[in-house]
């Protein structure tokens, strides 16, 4: 089936709040579940407008632990927040009430999530996240010049991240 680049435009930005959404990186399964499950769009359109969003700089496509995610960047957002009212309100309140706790349902990923992507050839950044409750208590951006290293904090993270949190409260509050 063809969509015309008005119905296009309107799916990448119910993809762009999807992901925005949920609050945490996503694996496309999720994303497909609910697009493709909800018959906001069939999969090969999802597919190819994710690569555009990703190949435009909207979205991120990072690899944590062997698993691959998408999460939104910055120049997602400001497209997503300028844009927000060309998406139609019943696609909003469809992922709204799937969005609703859905993070929540991913324990071991929605609480201390770590992933790392690749800025250049000698640097890596590292995300760190501590979420509770689907608020984001701690957002961590770390620069490493290796994805070995970039693999180790990400490893290491969901067993050190209170502790981080912890001290990076106290030494701040003190």
């Amino acid at each position: 089936m063809y969509i015309n680049e008005s119905q296009a435009d309107v799916n990448r930005l119910a993809i762009l709040y999807f992901i925005d959404k949920m609050h945490i990186p996503i694996p496309n399964a999720q994303i497909t579940h609910f697009m493709v499950g909800a018959n906001v769009m069939n999969y090969f359109d999802l597919q190819q407008l994710l690569s555009q969003l990703v190949r435009d700089g909207l979205v991120d496509y990072m690899e944590s632990q062997g698993r691959y995610f998408y999460s939104i960047n910055d120049k997602g957002k400001s497209i997503l927040v300028r844009l927000y009212d060309d998406i139609p309100q019943w696609m909003v309140n469809l992922i709204d009430d799937y969005a609703k706790g859905k993070h929540i349902d991913l324990p071991g990923e929605s609480e201390m999530p770590a992933f790392y992507e690749k800025k250049n050839e000698e640097e890596y950044i590292v995300h760190c996240k501590v979420i509770e409750n689907g608020m984001m208590l701690m957002d961590l951006r770390i620069n490493v010049p290796s994805s070995e290293l970039a693999q180790i904090i990400c490893d290491g993270w969901p067993a050190k991240a209170a502790d981080v949190y912890k001290a990076v409260v106290e030494n701040i509050s003190s």
